[in-house]
């Protein structure tokens, strides 16, 4: 029986992993000059993003971040709901960049909306990125205003 070319095979992810398997995976990776999956830094060769994010063209992600970058500038910044606000908007507008305004009229919309807001806001991760986004539209004001 030949061995399992890991990198090759489809199907599989389901599998639980072998050593036998693992062994394979990092000999894969040696051969092809990648760095290590266990030593827990990124491969060069592998993308972060998923594929439907690749999908997501330049001009479709400048679109998103204009229009969301319009709307949460004329916000109160002291309003105390500014953040959830903010966020609603940013999760409304990549939405309706990507499916069209129509997606609003599912019924299930509004939940998965919230949802969505809801686990941005408890990511201390996604949170810190959505503040970083806030802090340059606010830089960006202050450098039109000068």
């Amino acid at each position: 029986m030949d061995p399992i070319d890991p990198l090759k095979a489809s199907g599989l992810q389901g599998l639980p992993a072998t050593d036998e398997v693992r062994l394979q995976v990092n000999k894969k990776i040696k051969e092809a000059r990648m760095e290590s999956v266990d030593g827990g830094s990124p491969m060069s060769d592998v993308s972060e993003f998923s594929a439907e994010a690749a999908r997501l063209s330049k001009p479709q992600f400048e679109a998103f971040l204009e229009a969301a970058r319009d709307e949460i500038a004329n916000m109160d910044r002291n309003s105390e709901t500014f953040l959830d606000d903010a966020t609603q908007k940013l999760v409304s507008s990549a939405f309706e960049k990507k499916f069209g305004g129509r997606i609003k009229d599912d019924p299930g919309y509004p939940q998965m909306e919230a949802r969505l807001k809801r686990v941005i806001l408890n990511d201390p991760e996604a949170r810190g990125m959505i503040e970083d986004f806030i802090s340059l539209i606010d830089l960006e004001a202050q450098q039109r205003a000068v």
